[in-house]
Order: structure tokens, then C-alpha cells, then sequence
């Protein structure tokens, strides 16, 4: 028994054997190690270059997005319209200066001054300096000054009337005129009052005009 005992002790402390490796061996473990590594790679490689493919709508489908596209877009301009129209609604007794202006010769004086002073007590400036205008233009044509015609423009008048003492006056009132009614510019209170001076003017002379001026 002790014998036993005594070969296992000098068994455990004993010095380990060195393990020996066959080069031939050890040299093809690391030709298979490295055939492996290359061919992970190049399978990498093949995976990255494979396309990708997206998933594609259904041309149904499609058609079906692009009308409900344009509904919600009619939505959304129907509301800002909407709400433009509640934020300035245009008020109910509004006046069709086109109206006036294309049918002259069938609007009485009085109307004018009453248009005007509408217009002005709702500070829409730029409309009332184009009812002044068409003040004047009702005047020459009550004073038989011009021949007052739908479809003639201001030169034509200006032309008309050049052999006035007044024909000055009137360009001016023209240039004023256009210049404020076809500008996208802002018409101010204060430039309208100034405007309106000359216009009053320009009326109290061919007021004081005789028929036969010419």
C-alpha cells in the first residue's frame, strides 16, 4: 500500500514531459487555418456586394398616394383661403370701381363724392385716389372737355386736352394716378391727402374753365 502511495507522489512530481509537435503537421493546421480565413473573407466580401433589394409600391398603391396627396393639398389652400376671407372679409356694401369706370357716362357726380367718401372713412386710400380720377374724368366729360369713350387710355386724353391751360395739371394727375394704382407699393394716408390737394386743384380749374377753351 505505502508502495502505491510513494508512485503516485513521485508520479505528480515529476517533471512534465515536453510536448512535441510534428512541423509537418503544425505547418498544415495553418494552411487549413488560413484557407478558412480567406474564404470568410471573400463570403464577406460576396454579402456586401449582393444589391439590395428595396420593396417596391404597388403602382395601385401609388396612384392611390398621389390622390390623396392632392386632396389634403386642395384641404390646406380651401382653409387659407377661408381664413384670409374671415381675418379681411371684404365689407357688404363694397364698391365696384370697375364697375364705375367701364360705365362713366351713366354715374352721377353725387355717386362719386359718395364713393369717395366711403372709401376713404375705410382707409382704402389707393381706391379713393382712383375714384378722384375718375372724379376728374366725369367733370371734362359734363364739360364736353373730352369725349369720354370705355376703351380710350389716359394719353388719349392727354392729347385731347393739351390745348388747356389746365393739360399740365392733368399729366400730373395721370403720372400721380398710375404711378400709385399699378405700384405694389404700400399707398399711404399721408400721400393720399397730399394727392388729393392737387386733384382739388386740378377740378376747381377746369371748373373755372369756359366751354369755348381751347
Amino acid at each position: 500500500m505505502l508502495s502505491l502511495i510513494a508512485m503516485i507522489v513521485i508520479g505528480f512530481l515529476a517533471p512534465a514531459q515536453s510536448i512535441q509537435l510534428d512541423p509537418d503537421k503544425w505547418d498544415k493546421k495553418k494552411k487549413d487555418y488560413n484557407h478558412f480565413d480567406d474564404y470568410q473573407k471573400e463570403t464577406e466580401k460576396e454579402k456586401s456586394a449582393e444589391p439590395i433589394d428595396l420593396p417596391t409600391i404597388p403602382q395601385s398603391n401609388s396612384l392611390a398616394y398621389i390622390l390623396l396627396s392632392i386632396i389634403v393639398i386642395g384641404i390646406v389652400i380651401a382653409i387659407v383661403v377661408l381664413g384670409k376671407n374671415q381675418i379681411n372679409p371684404k365689407p357688404k356694401d363694397a364698391i365696384d370701381i370697375d364697375s364705375i369706370d367701364e360705365n362713366l357716362d351713366e354715374v352721377k357726380s353725387e355717386e362719386l363724392i359718395d364713393h369717395l367718401t366711403q372709401l376713404v372713412s375705410q382707409e382704402q386710400f389707393k381706391s379713393a385716389l382712383r375714384i378722384l380720377f375718375l372724379q376728374v374724368l366725369h367733370l371734362l366729360m359734363e364739360k364736353e372737355f373730352i369725349i369720354w369713350k370705355r376703351d380710350k387710355t389716359n394719353r388719349t386724353y392727354v392729347q385731347e386736352l393739351s390745348s388747356f391751360h389746365f393739360s399740365s395739371d392733368f399729366q400730373q394727375a395721370v403720372l400721380i394716378f398710375e404711378n400709385a394704382w399699378y405700384s405694389n407699393h404700400h399707398y399711404s394716408q399721408s400721400q393720399f391727402e397730399k394727392d388729393q390737394i392737387q386733384f382739388e386743384q386740378l377740378i376747381q380749374s377746369i371748373n373755372n374753365s369756359p366751354i369755348d377753351e381751347q
